[in-house]
């Protein structure tokens, strides 16, 4: 039976990419290929790693869980359709689980996948896999088609940047996180270029932004506060002769300040609390050497300003190579010496950007860095929660990277449009 279901997956799979490629027409499919094998072989490897490596861990206790469900599902289906709108409702189930409040509405969605698979962890991998991979090359693809200039960029910041793509693709949070963040992006970029997106497109935006506010609200408050911010400066400076940058930062500071409305974890009066609370127990749970460490951070915002900077360069660069203790501490030291590379010799092409494009772009991964580092400082949880940013903040170094711009040239790639210049 087990060798059926396996046969019948790879059958409904490979149906489904086929339709994606007909559908999509992407212009390399060795590149649609190799991005595809890559989503999926890290979804493997990620439960791999935890499996033998930590032990324990999000990804297994939340297939685990859904486990649990789909049983429950087969003996009483009318409570799990039930439970599926109010996990409330139905406390007899939920007290059996280990996921609890945003990780509930993950094992939700992994209900359906463990159904189809039999209960195989790897044959749901594989299609967590395919759902990272479709909104990262959803959002490749529209970079692609109309910005021709930065698809090096976007290759290697979307498709490609190890941590992005290894953090992004299992069993977790993070992957559903930011592919909802591709998603909205996507759809956002080709109505603003005038290719209005169709009512199913803007559907599946609007579900992608709630499953993203739902499991990562911290990263998808930030993004719409830009994300709006951006659409709204636009639309000013274009009736108007205020400047972008001026128009871009008060209508940000306002969206900001409405924005600490939305989660009671957002209050101005308890989000600093929030992040020390956080932060002393990342502490307590790390061996020395293992976390950030700040100067008498307080929940005041003189504490927070002075322990930014720390935060900041952090977040971005570290672990350093001395400070790697383990395979995925190495590898997270590895990519940040090539990142910390990146950014010290493209310093000089900074003057190449156009500032409608790069401020969102900085601002959203300057501001969501400091916020994980104080709150998350540990390096092993950071490395993986800050894929959030990382994404953008890569495309931000890499777009107009004198090296990379030397090695487009000698692929005989002449684009016509750049997102950022």
């Amino acid at each position: 039976m087990n060798a059926l279901i396996i046969i019948l997956n790879a059958l409904l799979f490979g149906l489904l990419v086929w339709y994606l490629y007909q559908k999509i027409r992407p212009s390399s499919s060795n590149l649609f290929a190799i991005a595809l094998l890559v989503r999926v072989a890290a979804a493997i490897v990620l439960g791999v790693l935890y499996r033998s490596y930590y032990s324990a861990g999000d990804t297994w206790n939340f297939f685990n869980d859904a486990v649990r469900v789909s049983n429950f599902a087969r003996q009483d289906f009318f409570s799990f359709l039930h439970f599926i709108w109010d996990e409330d409702a139905v406390l007899q189930l939920a007290s059996q689980l280990g996921s609890a409040d945003r990780s509930l509405l993950l094992v939700k969605i992994l209900t359906p996948f463990v159904i189809l698979t039999g209960a195989n962890y790897w044959v749901v991998a594989v299609w967590f896999g395919l759902i990272s991979f479709v909104a990262a090359w959803w959002l490749f693809a529209t970079i692609e088609k109309y910005f021709a200039n930065q698809v090096f960029a976007a290759g290697i910041s979307i498709l490609f940047f190890p941590s992005v793509v290894f953090w992004s693709s299992g069993l977790i949070k993070e992957n559903l996180g930011l592919a909802g963040l591709y998603m909205v992006l996507a759809t956002v970029i080709r109505w603003f270029k005038g290719n209005k997106p169709r009512v199913f497109e803007w559907a599946v935006a609007a579900i992608s932004f709630y499953v993203a506010w739902r499991l990562k609200y911290y990263w998808t408050a930030l993004f719409a506060a830009v994300l709006v911010t951006t659409i709204g400066a636009f639309w000013i400076t274009q009736k108007t002769k205020v400047r972008y940058a001026i128009t871009w930062i008060l209508i940000f500071i306002t969206l900001t300040l409405l924005t600490t409305l939305l989660h009671p974890n957002f209050y101005l009066g308890r989000i600093l609390g929030v992040i020390v609370e956080n932060n002393q127990q990342f502490i307590a749970l790390s061996t020395i050497g293992e976390s950030i460490q700040y100067t008498d951070l307080q929940a005041s915002w003189q504490s927070m300003v002075l322990n930014a900077p720390n935060a900041l360069f952090s977040g971005l660069f570290r672990p350093f190579l001395w400070e790697a203790g383990g395979i995925t501490a190495i590898a997270a030291a590895l990519e940040n010496t090539v990142l910390l590379i990146l950014v010290l010799t493209g310093l000089t092409s900074f003057k190449r950007y156009d500032v409608k494009a790069s401020i969102p772009l900085l601002v959203y991964s300057l501001v969501l860095c400091v916020f994980l580092a104080l709150s998350s400082p540990n390096f092993g949880t950071l490395s993986r929660y800050r894929v959030g940013f990382l994404p953008f903040f890569v495309f931000l170094v890499t777009a107009h990277h004198p090296w990379l711009l030397k090695l487009q040239r000698r692929l005989n790639r002449q684009p016509k449009q750049t997102l950022l210049a």
